[in-house]
């Protein structure tokens, strides 16, 4: 009787720590699958037309629907971008976003027609 007590006692403790572990596991797989959302993604080139405007950490721009950060413009030659602010421009560049939102690294702006 007691055998039958101790193996039915060790048979329960293998389901529950076999259920703890199952558990675990779907945690960190939950866990790992929310840090790769929040890494950045891979830059992308893109052409983008909307309006250029200050920033509170430089120049944006908005295209009606969303506010893209631009970096680069002072690198951008023979163009005065300071005279585009407020106007309608198309933008070539590579487009990156991460937790912080999106921006575009500024290859090339015109101003659009």
């Amino acid at each position: 009787m007691k055998t039958k007590m101790t193996l039915i006692a060790v048979l329960i403790i293998g389901f529950v720590g076999m259920g703890f572990m199952a558990f675990a596991t779907e945690q960190k797989a939950d866990k790992d699958a929310a840090v790769k959302t929040t890494q950045e993604v891979p830059a992308a080139l893109i052409q983008v037309r909307g309006v250029m405007e200050r920033s509170e950490t430089g120049l944006a721009l908005f295209d009606g629907n969303d506010t893209y950060e631009l970096k680069g413009c002072e690198n951008i030659k023979d163009v005065k971008v300071e005279d585009m602010i407020g106007k309608l421009v198309k933008i070539s560049g590579d487009l990156e976003k991460n937790d912080k939102g999106a921006f575009i690294n500024v290859k090339e702006v015109a101003v659009a027609n």
